[in-house]
C-alpha cells in the first residue's frame, strides 16, 4: 500500500495495518436518524416532488438509525468540508 492508494474490497474490508486517515464520501456522514414526526413533511422541492410518500426519506433514516450507527461511532472525530 502506498500513499493515496484506496483499499477496496467486496463485502467490506479488513485492514490489518495502522491508518492515519480514513476519508468517507457522502452527504450523510455522521448524520443521525430523525424522529417519525420530523420525516412527515418534505424539507425541499425534490422531496416534495420525487418522494411524495416518504419512502426514500424513511429508507435513508432507517439506515442512519441502524447500520450506520456503529460505523459513525467508531470514528474518533469527523471533519466536514463544505
Amino acid at each position: 500500500m502506498g500513499l493515496w492508494h484506496p483499499v477496496v474490497a467486496e463485502n467490506g474490508a479488513v485492514i490489518n495495518f495502522p491508518v492515519d486517515l480514513v476519508i468517507f464520501e457522502g452527504w450523510c456522514v455522521a448524520s443521525q436518524a430523525m424522529t417519525d414526526a420530523e420525516l412527515q413533511d418534505p424539507v425541499n422541492a425534490l422531496e416534495a416532488s420525487a418522494d411524495t410518500d416518504g419512502r426514500w426519506r424513511t429508507y435513508v433514516n432507517d439506515k442512519l438509525g441502524t447500520e450506520y450507527v456503529p460505523l459513525f461511532a467508531a470514528q474518533p472525530f469527523f471533519m466536514v468540508a463544505g
